[in-house]
């Protein structure tokens, strides 16, 4: 226990004795096992708040079982089985327009 023998233990126990006397000793002893009981609960909540935490990120993490990403594009190319397309996007729809090798398109005057 901590690397303290019998003779060391029960030496600090008369001293502590002497120095808190008889009606003080139960008292700190009560006290100090609250204290200890709280830290202990303490730490076995922040251990397991780790290990929830660090389950759900492997869960998380964890690869598809199917080998594929989680949306897999169907043969249309999305996910739910619409064609993409560039309307709602700008650039992309100006680099379908644009040509590999071309400039790209310049505004318009």
């Amino acid at each position: 226990m901590f690397g303290i023998g019998t003779q060391e233990m029960l030496l600090i126990l008369v001293l502590a004795l002497i120095i808190f006397g008889p009606k003080k000793l139960p008292e700190m002893g009560k006290t100090i096992g609250k204290s200890l009981r709280q830290f202990n609960q303490a730490t076995q909540d922040i251990r397991d708040e780790f290990k929830f935490n660090l389950d759900a990120d492997a869960d998380d993490e964890a690869p598809n079982p199917t080998g594929g990403s989680e949306f897999s594009p169907t043969e249309t190319g999305s996910p739910n089985g619409s064609t993409l397309t560039a309307e709602g996007d700008p650039k992309a729809k100006a680099d379908a327009e644009t040509e590999p090798g071309s400039p790209e398109p310049g505004p318009t005057a």
